[in-house]
């Protein structure tokens, strides 16, 4: 972002809203931003950069959510996930704490979904054939139902600190 994001105090904070402060209207503006809308200006983009690596994805969001509990996890974070899709859900099984999840779905013009409310935001974005969807804090392994087929483009799943890997398991 140039010289503008030099001039930002506030970059690699959290504080996409710029209000001085790291809530979830942070956390929510930048789910807004990864599921196709845009930061208010240069600086905003900066400060949602919270890993530092140039790109802002869910892997900044489960920092800013870690760092508004406090870094306080009960359980272990999960070190492997799998993915389970079959009978017309998608569910996470986990060995432990999984901070949040970003994935692109490729899919037909009769693919619907309803993502779980069970979360501490999770939003979803379709344009034509192709699905965005985060879903941050889950509290339940399902993460949605659907209607028709789906390809996963991409995934990231995070614990606490860092992206997992996950294993995709198809049951027909």
């Amino acid at each position: 972002c140039g010289d503008e994001c030099n001039d930002c105090s506030s970059a690699g904070s959290g504080d996409v809203t710029g209000e001085g402060a790291v809530n979830v209207l942070d956390v929510v503006a930048i789910v807004s931003v990864i599921l196709g809308g845009t930061f208010a200006d240069e600086c905003s983009e900066a400060s949602g950069d919270v890993t530092g690596d140039g790109v802002v994805n869910v892997l900044d969001v489960v920092a800013i959510v870690t760092s508004i509990l406090g870094g306080r996890i009960d359980i272990d974070d999960a070190t492997s996930a799998s993915l389970i899709k079959g009978g017309n859900s998608l569910t996470l099984e986990a060995n432990g704490y999984i901070g949040g999840l970003q994935m692109t779905l490729r899919h037909g013009e009769a693919f619907s979904i309803e993502i779980t409310d069970e979360a501490m935001v999770a939003d979803y974005r379709t344009d034509e054939n192709q699905t965005k969807l985060v879903i941050v804090a889950p509290e339940s392994n399902k993460l949605f139902t659907y209607i028709g087929d789906f390809e996963i483009m991409d995934m990231i799943v995070a614990n606490s600190e860092s992206q997992i890997d996950v294993n995709v398991i198809n049951i027909p």
